[in-house]
């Protein structure tokens, strides 16, 4: 793996390009109660619950763009709600640089 200079994630989104949505949900129906998501507001909850009642299957967005991720800035639109598994990926560590490499983000 090439050693990217990895300095903030402006303009990356990489860890986010292959999740289809937040990781908020083990399987249908079943949602994984953090403060994260007991702290999200209504209408957030609301959205992403939508969101994954359309898919046939919840994994059918997995490889796709999260849900959340805002393509034009390359930011999560609810950040500050973002799941625990969102804030384990540290900026510069393996998973980081790999997605990072993925996508020939440099």
């Amino acid at each position: 793996m090439p050693d990217l200079p990895v300095i903030s994630c402006d303009n990356c989104g990489a860890c986010c390009m292959k999740m289809g949505h937040p990781p908020f949900f083990w399987s249908a129906g079943m949602v994984t109660v953090d403060e994260f998501w007991v702290s999200m507001p209504a209408d957030i909850r609301e959205e992403l619950q939508s969101y994954l009642n359309s898919l046939e299957d919840p994994t059918a967005d997995v490889g796709q763009p999260c849900f959340w991720l805002d393509m034009q800035t390359k930011k999560c639109r609810h950040y500050e709600h973002r799941p625990q598994p969102c804030r384990d990926v540290e900026i510069g560590s393996p998973p980081c640089r790999t997605a990072r490499a993925d996508f020939q983000i440099i």
